[in-house]
């Protein structure tokens, strides 16, 4: 068994309501090798996003309907966007609680961390709730290189008695 990848316990945080401008794109297992296309196109396109909170960077996976997902590399911006620049989507969540996974190593670790994830939220006192699933990748973050660490970011609500 491989070592942990993930900071345990993971932080939990009560999140207001989010707002992200990105590029969308849809997926299941078979086509997910295709995201790192689709951060390519949006590292590529770089528009001025109005808004934009920070330096940070997300994957926000959300629109979970039978095996697929939406998978939208995104900025997070400062509030609802009514119309976001062309070739890009306005993706808004109500408030949540999420579970924050630290994973200071490098984006091949990807795979390991939500398994990781999954398996402590699977364990805890907390379920999984209706919501997004964030990558968030930091200033730190190279793209070119995957270094620099990223969190995961899981909605929770806790676990019914």
């Amino acid at each position: 068994m491989a070592a942990p990848v993930v900071q345990l316990p993971p932080r939990m945080v009560r999140c207001g309501p989010r707002h992200f401008v990105g590029i969308n794109g849809r997926f299941d297992r078979a086509t997910m090798g295709e995201i790192p296309a689709l951060w390519a196109r949006f590292n590529a396109a770089d528009p001025a996003i109005a808004n934009s909170l920070g330096e940070a960077a997300y994957g926000v996976v959300h629109n979970f309907v039978g095996t697929g997902w939406d998978y939208a590399c995104a900025y997070e911006v400062s509030g609802p966007v009514a119309a976001p620049p062309d070739g890009f989507v306005a993706i808004s969540f109500p408030d949540r609680d999420f579970a924050v996974f630290a994973a200071p190593g490098d984006l091949s670790t990807i795979g390991q961390v939500m398994e990781e994830a999954m398996d402590w939220i699977a364990a805890s006192d907390m379920d999984f709730a209706n919501g997004p699933t964030l990558e968030r990748y930091g200033a730190d973050f190279d793209p070119a290189t995957g270094t620099g660490g990223f969190e995961v970011w899981v909605a929770v609500t806790p676990r019914a008695a």
